[in-house]
């Protein structure tokens, strides 16, 4: 079940029929790919965030993504979204404080909230990352989480690009890489640990200092292997960056091996099979058109 919102005041409305009463105007956020999200005030002045879900195959996955929530604030030690409202037509939370280290404006430059070369950001993003790649996989199954061992995780991602390359032109230089990749037992990590799933700037929370307090939109969580979380600092932070977190995240207690900077440049080349996969299963034109190019195109 989907909620076809197209202005405001529906959704203020929406927000009452599940007890939430809003006061004054809603700031609304069109970036996500899978959910509308907007921020309200209640009428006690508190700052809320509405979710309301953008296809049917999302509206499915909101009681088990809040289940999963409620294991984890149970088991890390920073923020976490406490769902109130967790309805296949609405998801409501009370905000947290912090900001995001990157705020993502439609049409228009990100705005880096943190410096990009910031020592305590890297520090205390390793440290998060370390602890939510501690929890204990039985929790994680009992919460309901997709579980995958090392040889599902890779022979996931094999299934990825096999549907990929059946239904789209790929690019043939890619495809020799992504095999590559997929026949090297060394880079490839033997075990999995619970992780975010789409961990970049833009879901991670810092206050003044720049230190990490909390991460938010945990719709991709699920147990798998740990070099998911880190793709997307190689895609803002370069080699240098990555090799310092890589660096700090072992400090923390992470559990590193020997390839693992290569692996995850080696996972970073497969994106465009992710965005391809949204694209296909959610129907949407334009995503879709992006992803083709992607794919057609030459590294």
């Amino acid at each position: 079940m989907t909620t076809n919102i197209t202005d405001t005041s529906e959704l203020q409305a929406l927000a009452a029929r599940h007890g939430l009463q809003i006061r004054g105007p809603l700031t609304l956020n069109e970036v996500g790919l899978d959910y509308r999200v907007a921020i309200a005030t209640a009428e006690d002045g508190v700052r809320w965030v509405l979710r309301v879900p953008r296809r049917a195959e999302v509206s499915a996955k909101v009681e088990k993504e809040a289940q999963v929530l409620a294991m984890l604030r149970a088991h890390l030690p920073f923020n976490v979204p406490n769902w109130r409202v967790a309805t296949p037509e609405l998801v409501t939370y009370p905000m947290l404080e912090d900001s995001t280290a990157i705020i993502v404006h439609p049409n228009a430059a990100p705005e880096w909230i943190i410096a990009q070369d910031s020592e305590a950001f890297v520090k205390s993003l390793a440290v998060a990352i370390a602890a939510l790649h501690a929890v204990p996989i039985a929790s994680a199954e009992a919460a309901g989480m997709i579980v995958r061992t090392p040889e599902q995780a890779r022979q996931k991602v094999a299934d990825d690009i096999d549907r990929v390359r059946r239904e789209l032109a790929v690019n043939e230089g890619r495809l020799l890489r992504w095999q590559r990749w997929l026949d090297d037992d060394s880079s490839w990590p033997d075990f999995c640990v619970v992780v975010h799933g789409d961990l970049y700037v833009g879901h991670v929370l810092v206050d003044h200092t720049e230190h990490v307090t909390g991460m938010i939109d945990w719709s991709e969580a699920r147990v798998d292997d740990a070099s998911i979380d880190m793709i997307s600092h190689l895609m803002a932070f370069g080699e240098a960056g990555l090799s310092k977190l890589i660096h700090e995240y072992e400090a923390a207690g992470g559990r590193v091996w020997p390839r693992m900077a290569h692996h995850i440049t080696e996972r970073l080349a497969t994106s465009p099979v992710t965005y391809a996969l949204f694209g296909l299963e959610s129907g949407d034109a334009e995503h879709l058109a992006t992803a083709k190019a992607q794919l057609a195109a030459e590294e």
